[in-house]
């Protein structure tokens, strides 16, 4: 997670040299240099679109390179859409998902979970390729167009300073169709080759409990099978002995067990 500006102005030219046109950035620099204002200009230069979390995580100050005026900047929203953590001092372009977030990890069970705008930024980069995919011709201008004027919230024309101009809706940036390309208000509808999961069927919990519960009356009949056939058998399956109440015998003798 170290990382120096001259180190990270090298990254992004590699990146854009090996033909990104989207450029994800996590790792941040507390400072900023010559060499890294310059890889920042060839990359926009290049059509290409540089996204990096507003703040360090864990942290609020300004970070580099999102400071600069030409990168997305991207802060971190928890359940709800709410603020993650301390608002950061620098500038907000778009907020995404930053709380606990899951992704492959390098052992364990294969899994990590973390959080922080850098976790937003890759989520919005992520974004940002999805609408590249669907639409191959959009400039690098009209790619962060798209995706402010997607946006779920705030709705202000002006960009919030903590929420800049709300959180990344992924199907809305690839389906929708802006006023400029249809002539009016902006339409949400589905795209061919875009498909939603069907919604969740009924819960499993149901289930689970009747097979619990049969589960039970299965064991408990083996239960009382095992406790009934020795007996049974000792018996050689005939009746067992009555005897009676002590009020009802009376007394009387004791009646005889069969032979």
């Amino acid at each position: 997670g170290n990382t120096t500006p001259d180190l990270l102005a090298r990254g992004i030219r590699a990146a854009v040299g090996g033909g990104a046109r989207v450029v994800a950035v996590v790792a941040v620099a507390g400072t900023d240099s010559p060499a890294l204002r310059s890889a920042v200009r060839y990359a926009v230069d290049e059509g290409a679109v540089v996204i990096a979390p507003a703040a360090p995580d864990g942290a609020k100050e300004p970070a580099y390179p999102a400071a600069h005026p030409r990168v997305v900047a991207v802060a971190a929203t928890g359940p709800g859409g709410k603020a993650f953590g301390q608002a950061p001092e620098g500038r907000v372009d778009l907020t995404a998902p930053g709380e606990a977030v899951m992704g492959p990890g390098p052992g364990g069970r294969g899994s990590f979970t973390a959080s922080g705008p850098s976790y937003a930024a890759a989520l919005v980069a992520g974004t940002a390729a999805l609408v590249l995919d669907r639409r191959p011709e959009l400039s690098a201008e009209a790619l962060v167009h798209r995706l402010r004027a997607t946006t779920t919230g705030p709705g202000e024309p002006m960009p919030d300073r903590t929420r800049g101009y709300g959180s990344v809706d992924p199907i809305a940036a690839v389906t929708a169709v802006l006023p400029e390309e249809g002539g009016g208000a902006a339409v949400r509808a589905a795209a061919p080759g875009v498909v939603m999961p069907p919604p969740p069927g009924p819960s499993a919990a149901g289930s689970a409990g009747w097979v619990a519960a049969g589960s039970l009356a299965v064991l408990a009949g083996v239960a009382v099978t095992a406790a009934v056939l020795p007996r049974g058998r000792r018996r050689r399956w005939r009746p067992g002995a009555y005897r009676a109440p002590e009020a009802v015998r009376g007394g009387g003798p004791e009646p005889i067990p069969p032979s």
